[in-house]
């Protein structure tokens, strides 16, 4: 089967509560509808603003949120029920590796201790040999000396923490990891080395990646294809290279406009410049209609009313817009 993982109108909503009684007065659409596959052994982006769903999305795929409704295939079997019931073998087949490596890391167990817990809580090594030589194994992996193992978390920088982090994702040798902006945290320099050091793994390790951020220019040399996440929906879902060359969606040429350029050349090759009008409503407020209308410079009437169905323009791009018909 071509794709690891498919999800199907996934939704997840938190219910506001207020009152004597905690009664439910509203519902924050964190994920609303989002349907989308990833093909084994690439890198699917998700790209968009803060607040628009991307981490919550993370999150349910990985099993610390229950999805409300939708549905979640891995390998060809469904996989939404398992989730729930068998977080534990879930999570030997998916791990995640979070933004922060400062928050994600006991500060105070050190580098062994916490390399040690996936495989003590999944029984992969025997004895204590073997386990040392596996964590050693694990640092090489992702550039670290072998005496890194007596460092605490606090004598680490920030690129080294993630590569900690990384290296723990990798020991129940995961076939899918979900990388939750794991550059954003860092150093630009720091992030350069961090990139190269994920391609690499999924090249030798053949690990298959969902890559999410909000940075859209460092998608362009990392991802195969591309789902622009706005309000909780995927407005746009295209392979890298035609999203680049030919955005659909009026919020996927305002990011593409927003990136900084350093040339002519570059600026050139940028979609007509549109402007970036307000910020992302809330998802307890979501807008009627499109939920983009209020920030979109091509609105029409009827993005004020009605809800916008995803288009197929080919089999690889799709777009959520009432202009594309």
């Amino acid at each position: 089967m071509k794709e690891i993982l498919i999800v199907e109108q996934l939704k997840k909503y938190f219910p506001i509560r207020r009152g004597f009684l905690n009664r439910k007065v509203a519902e924050i659409k964190a994920v609303d509808n989002v349907s989308f596959g990833i093909d084994r052994g690439e890198t699917f982006g998700v790209v968009g603003e803060s607040g628009s769903g991307k981490s919550t999305l993370a999150y349910v795929l990985q099993g610390i949120y229950k999805p409300t409704e939708g549905r979640i295939v891995y390998n060809g079997e469904e996989a939404t029920h398992a989730i729930k019931s068998n977080p534990k073998l879930w999570s030997k087949n998916v791990q995640i590796v979070f933004q922060n490596p400062g928050s994600s890391l006991n500060p105070a167990r050190n580098v062994y201790h916490i390399l040690k817990v996936p495989f003590c809580a999944f029984k992969i090594a025997r004895s204590g040999s073997e386990l040392r030589q596996r964590i050693e194994q694990l640092l090489e992996l992702v550039k670290l000396p072998a005496d890194y193992i007596y460092k605490y978390p606090n004598a680490l920088s920030g690129g080294e923490k993630q590569r900690v982090a990384i290296a723990r994702a990798l020991a129940v040798d995961p076939a899918l990891m979900i990388l939750d902006e794991p550059t954003s945290a860092l150093d630009v320099s720091v992030q350069a080395k961090i990139i190269s050091l994920l391609s690499s793994l999924q090249k030798d390790l053949r690990i298959t990646y969902l890559f999410i951020t909000h940075d859209l220019s460092l998608l362009r040399n990392v991802a195969n294809r591309i789902g622009v996440m706005y309000l909780g929906k995927i407005c746009e879902l295209a392979p890298t290279s035609k999203l680049f060359s030919d955005p659909l969606h009026p919020y996927t040429k305002m990011l593409l406009s927003s990136i900084p350029v350093v040339s002519e050349a570059e600026e050139k090759a940028k979609p007509k410049k549109l402007p970036s009008k307000g910020e992302i409503p809330s998802a307890a407020d979501v807008p009627s209609g499109c939920v983009f209308h209020p920030r979109c410079t091509e609105a029409m009437e009827i993005c004020f009313g009605k809800e916008p169905e995803s288009i197929h323009i080919t089999d690889n791009h799709e777009v959520r817009c009432h202009r594309i018909n």
